[in-house]
């Protein structure tokens, strides 16, 4: 083994060298780990002058603030005359001298450092939830590709049956391609972000997932709808609405975070809820104010579907027109009084 002799006359082999003893970890100001630096035998010195071992960008650390020497089995940090000194952890007093343990705080001008030994444990490794989660499935190339015909058909035939006049291709093109703009436009801001924080795009995942969005919206537009018809309670329409709307909506961004942020499931679930109720609360003080404002185009919250749907009874179809035109006699005769 090879050996190599330092300033006190010591004698190491490069193994006991090389290999660190632990690690110095700098922490930021919201107390996350900025990087890590190792400590070996030969000890380290830290300071705001680019000739330490750790330079710190700190204006209260001297230029040469303080050193760390391995001294009979321990880290032992010692301020080299410095103007704001070293304070240990929970400590108000400086402190010439400080022999740290392994995990043991310091602080030096508004800095916090840790001393980690190499024999530190660490925490438990955390199963990646997504890695059991169903929308890894949509992951592989042709579960993508599966899910984009689906949603352009089920957009395609929803187009199609919602059109009262002649079939227009040409408008029938241009639908389409809004709704293949909304799904680009959605899905590079998610992958965007997630370029920024974790490095990759996942632009086609955050496709998948913005596409599988589309479709849950309609499909539960269009079961509210039925199930309104069915029961004939169509003024319960819009509270399905304000029920389903932030869940789903809560589902889709939980989803996309997924592919964007390392946080915990649950901090993901509180964020994506709180943005959700969030959106759709504006929606809803956006709508309030519109309809108080006089439309030339009345908006009803009523659902029409093949009789064969219903399961409750009704009036009929001749009961209901009857019950129109005594409205419309009353409104023409209340409108001839006005004047």
């Amino acid at each position: 083994m090879e050996e190599i002799e330092n300033e006190e006359g010591k004698i190491y082999n490069r193994r006991e060298v090389e290999l660190p003893l632990g690690y110095i970890e700098i922490f930021s100001r919201t107390g996350k780990i900025k990087y890590r630096v190792p400590v070996r035998q030969l000890g380290l010195r830290l300071g705001r002058a680019y000739d330490n071992d750790i330079i710190l960008d700190d204006p209260y650390i001297c230029p040469h603030h303080a050193s760390f020497q391995w001294l009979n089995g321990s880290l032992v940090a010692e301020d080299l005359g410095s103007v704001n000194g070293i304070f240990p952890e929970g400590k108000k007093q400086k402190a010439e001298r400080v022999q740290l343990a392994s995990g043991d705080k310091l602080r030096v001008g508004r800095t916090v450092i840790r001393f980690c030994g190499a024999d530190l444990p660490v925490a438990k490794t955390q199963l990646e939830p997504s890695a059991l989660s169903p929308v890894r499935l949509f992951e592989h190339p042709l579960s993508l590709i599966s899910i984009y015909i689906v949603m352009l058909a089920y957009a395609g035939l929803n187009f199609h049956l919602d059109t009262t006049v002649k079939f227009d291709g040409l408008k029938f093109a241009f639908g389409m391609i809004g709704v293949v703009a909304i799904v680009i436009i959605w899905s590079s801001v998610w992958a965007f972000v997630s370029r920024l924080i974790i490095h990759r795009w996942n632009f086609f995942i955050h496709c998948g997932i913005a596409s599988l969005g589309l479709i849950a919206f309609s499909l539960f537009e269009l079961s509210s709808s039925y199930i309104c018809f069915a029961f004939g309670i169509d003024g319960f329409l819009p509270s399905f609405g304000i029920v389903g709307y932030p869940v789903l909506t809560a589902l889709l961004i939980y989803h996309q975070l997924r592919y964007v942020s390392l946080a915990s499931p649950s901090q993901l679930a509180k964020a994506s809820l709180g943005v959700a109720v969030g959106v759709v609360c504006l929606f809803v003080v956006i709508s309030h104010l519109e309809q108080k404002n006089f439309n030339y185009f009345p908006r009803y919250s009523v659902t029409l579907k093949s009789p064969k749907f219903k399961l409750v009874d009704s009036e009929k179809t001749g009961e209901f027109f009857a019950l129109s035109k005594d409205f419309r006699k009353r409104v023409d005769h209340s409108a001839l009084e006005t004047k």
